[in-house]
């Protein structure tokens, strides 16, 4: 299948690139304007932009080498790029040719890989939305803006108009667990000792969900949402998970922390299969 992966330089954008390849799908990915932020800034915990020395959040370890890596890239940990064919995703200035190659640093946004294209593209662009998606079978959503309170409204309307302009008929997007209910009818994010900054960026969120419940049948979507919790960025997962509907799963004690990695096995699971169609569907461990 070809799929391509808005957000595609971040903790789960990134890993669903990587879970596509393994699995032989050609995929295109999509990072945002590679001109924000300046050399050396991490804007995005799941990015490093260009000629980072430091290597914090993406490990970066060597200027000569790699000008940024998301991290958690294919082939074993962030920072380990040791062929063209391993690495997954590259944020900002990053290069033309193989892994080891970094001498155009203003000519290719993202992406060194045998069966992965990377593109610029903007998410809240429907035109820009439709350039980059024509031809392929499924996109799916995993772009984030931290403190950034339209984004996602602006996003889904974006993709509402652009997908099916580019032949497009399958969405899924990566939600928040916080949107999930502890209980019929009272989303976490309602509680009263909710965090107020947390509770912002849910509500983005959850205008992304009632915008596209309110778009009838002009695509087939899915929002599945982790846990509300922090999720293992590093690890391999476990190559198991669970699914569930609009409510928190509940976990046992001693339950290991989910991770990407299984998010990203979830995601690539329902589009090789589709299961759900326009719905919020919890998953976990």
């Amino acid at each position: 299948m070809r799929i391509v992966v808005f957000g595609a330089a971040g903790r789960a954008g990134s890993r669903v690139v990587a879970e596509a390849r393994a699995r032989g799908h050609e995929v295109t990915a999509v990072v945002r304007n590679p001109a924000a932020g300046t050399p050396g800034d991490v804007t995005d915990r799941g990015e490093v932009t260009a000629d980072s020395a430091a290597g914090t959040a993406g490990g970066v370890t060597d200027l000569d080498e790699v000008a940024a890596v998301v991290r958690d890239s294919a082939a074993g940990t962030a920072g380990d790029v040791t062929g063209p064919d391993q690495v997954t995703a590259v944020v900002r200035d990053s290069a033309v040719g193989t892994a080891d190659d970094v001498t155009g640093l203003d000519e290719v946004i993202a992406v060194v890989g045998d069966s992965v294209v990377g593109t610029a593209g903007d998410v809240t662009d429907s035109d820009s939305v439709a350039a980059v998606a024509a031809g392929h079978d499924v996109a799916v959503n995993a772009a984030a803006q931290v403190g950034v309170p339209d984004f996602y409204p602006a996003a889904t309307k974006a993709l509402l108009d652009g997908l099916p302009r580019a032949g497009v008929p399958r969405l899924i997007a990566i939600g928040i667990g916080s949107m999930l209910e502890s209980a019929p009818g009272a989303p976490l994010y309602a509680a009263p000792d909710f965090p107020p900054g947390a509770r912002e960026f849910t509500l983005g969120h959850v205008a992304e969900l009632a915008a596209l419940q309110s778009a009838g049948d002009t695509l087939d979507w899915l929002v599945l949402a982790p846990p509300p919790t922090m999720l293992d960025a590093t690890g391999p997962g476990t190559g198991r998970y669970r699914l569930g509907g609009t409510a928190v799963l509940p976990t046992e004690e001693g339950t290991p922390q989910f991770a990407y990695a299984d998010l990203a096995r979830a995601v690539l699971d329902e589009i090789e299969t589709p299961r759900h169609h326009r719905a919020l569907v919890a998953v976990g461990p």
